[in-house]
Order: C-alpha cells, then sequence, then structure tokens
C-alpha cells in the first residue's frame, strides 16, 4: 500500500505518525511489526505523540485482524481522504461563484481544484529541467550498484532496466524454451545475494527441476 497512500491522506494524527514510520522502516527493506514500529517511532521521538504510547501501537495491529486486507484499508483511508478535500474544494469554489471577478477564471480555478483532487492531489507539476539533476545521480548510484533495485546478475538485462526495483511490476515474455525461467531464476539467486526473500510460482515445471535450474 505504500504507493497507494500518503501520510496526508490519514485525518487522525497518530495514524499519521504511525504510518510514516511504517514507511521508513519498509524503505529499508525490513520487515513492519509491533517492535520494530516502535523502535522507529522512538527514534523518531514521537511516541510520546501517541494517545497512549507503544500501547497504540498494539492497540492498532490487535484491530487488524489480517494484513491481507490492507489493499482494502488503504482504498477506504483514500476514498474518506478525497472526500475531504471535495468538501474543501467544494467550499472554494462556492466562495469563488460568489466573488464579482470574473467568470473565466473562477471556472479555471474551480476545475484546477477538481482536477488536483482527481489525479491525487500530491503529485506537483515540475519542470523537467529541475528534476534532471536527481535523476542523473539516480542513474549513476544504479550504475554503481548503490541503488533500491536489486539486479538480475545479467550484465546485458542490467545495463537495459538497471535493476529490479521496488513498488514495480515487470512481464517477461517470449517463446517456450528461450531462457525466461533461467533468467527469474538467476534473479532469485541475485536477489537472495542482497539479502532480498523471493517466492517463485511455477505452473510448469516441478519442484526438483527447479531445484536443479537453481543448482
Amino acid at each position: 500500500v505504500a504507493s497507494a497512500v500518503e501520510p496526508p491522506a490519514f485525518f487522525v494524527w497518530a495514524h499519521r505518525l504511525v504510518y510514516e514510520a511504517m514507511l521508513a522502516v519498509h524503505a529499508r527493506r525490513e520487515e513492519v511489526d509491533p517492535v520494530g514500529l516502535a523502535v522507529e517511532l522512538a527514534q523518531r521521538q514521537s511516541t510520546a505523540k501517541l494517545p497512549t504510547g507503544e500501547r497504540f501501537i498494539l492497540d492498532l495491529a490487535s484491530a487488524v485482524p489480517t494484513a491481507e486486507a490492507a489493499g482494502h484499508y488503504a482504498g477506504i483511508v483514500r476514498g474518506y481522504h478525497t472526500r475531504r478535500r471535495l468538501a474543501v474544494a467544494g467550499d472554494a469554489i462556492r466562495d469563488l461563484a460568489r466573488n464579482e471577478g470574473s467568470v473565466a477564471e473562477a471556472l479555471a480555478s474551480a476545475q484546477k481544484a477538481v482536477f488536483d483532487i482527481a489525479i491525487g492531489g500530491h503529485r506537483k507539476l515540475a519542470r523537467l529541467g529541475d528534476t534532471m539533476d536527481a535523476a542523473l545521480s539516480a542513474i549513476e548510484q544504479n550504475g554503481r550498484g548503490e541503488g533500491p533495485g536489486v539486479k538480475t546478475g545479467l550484465d546485458c538485462v542490467d545495463s537495459q532496466i538497471g535493476a529490479w526495483y521496488p513498488a514495480k511490476q515487470y512481464i517477461v515474455s517470449g517463446q517456450t524454451g528461450h531462457g525466461k525461467t533461467s533468467l527469474l531464476l538467476r534473479a532469485v539467486l541475485e536477489a537472495g545475494r542482497a539479502g532480498v526473500p523471493s517466492l517463485v510460482f511455477s505452473r510448469e515445471m516441478e519442484e526438483q527441476e527447479l531445484r536443479e535450474r537453481l543448482l
């Protein structure tokens, strides 16, 4: 849900603090659990800002029956956040309607207010030139193997895509016998060397055959 919900989407300030800490733990590729979360909040000096301190974390964890529904909960949070922003925009549009200024400017402002909500509200327009330094720095960092992605272990592939990056979906396609499974198993090995766990599903190969391929 890290890519689906941003901290400002939470109405309750304590929930926002906890979610920010969860994102920080997740960014370090550590397991998000009450213990690690308590440590992160303490380092941020945010524990005292929670209604019941560390107990607040345990109460939140016990209130969620299963993490499998995280996407559903994220949709609820995002939905209420959108409604709140619509209410604020509605008040602003009403004020524009009462203003004796230019009708065209009022319409443009109203459209912008709704459009900002429609695209998520947190995305800001930026000049391409202002973002080039950060992009070049990221490319150089990935070239040195210091980026957040996981290398595939094949130079010919890494030179094209850089690495496998978090929160991205990659589809490998090709004809039968052209090395799709070998490529992905090589990537699994490289991920293991980098300390990143992997889960492999195969509808074609038996478990023993996959082991032999890995060896």
